[in-house]
């Protein structure tokens, strides 16, 4: 007679076989971030929870400027930028998702929801999902006004009037 494994033993194996894979990898410390361009720039005063303003200048490898068309054709421009050390309340990072804004102009957010053209601003604290160090704030009611928009650039500014987090600032990069 065969012996099968029992339902309750099949998540302890799961968890052995991922504690073996993870323990396993190779750790190289010694890696360095490209730098980025230096061009990138992702700038802003920032209050959190009514403290008072603080700086938030991100540059080079800490940001992030991409446009993407899905299958769907509709166009995405990411802009991100991101301070302080990873894995602690000091990293900061503001991200907007600009989907089929094709000309400058000045966007509010959270847009009209039947419109094809939206503006979605967070603010994360932290970026350890599932701990303690991870807050996710959507920055709503806001603007983004584009300046410069090029098939492989973008420049403008920006401002959030939410409760919890009240910022302005710029932004200029490269895809």
């Amino acid at each position: 007679m065969i012996n099968f494994i029992k339902p309750g033993q099949i998540i302890k194996i799961f968890l052995v076989i991922c504690i073996f894979l993870f323990s396993s990898c190779k750790k190289d410390h010694g890696y360095v971030l490209p730098p980025g361009d230096p061009n990138n720039e992702v700038k802003a005063s920032v209050s959190f929870d009514g403290a008072p303003f603080a700086p938030h200048v991100a540059n080079g490898n800490n940001t992030g400027f991409s446009k993407s068309i899905y299958p769907n054709s509709d166009t995405v421009i990411t802009i991100q930028g991101t301070i302080g050390e990873y894995g602690t309340r000091a990293n900061r990072t503001i991200e907007f998702k600009l989907v089929n804004i094709s000309s400058i102009g000045t966007f509010l957010f959270p847009a009209n929801s039947s419109s094809r053209q939206q503006v979605y601003c967070t603010y994360t604290i932290g970026q350890v999902f599932f701990s303690s160090v991870f807050e996710l704030y959507f920055c709503e009611p806001g603007t983004l006004t584009i300046q410069v928009l090029t098939p492989t650039s973008i420049q403008g500014t920006f401002n959030s009037m939410y409760n919890r987090v009240v910022m302005n600032g710029t932004f200029k990069g490269n895809f």
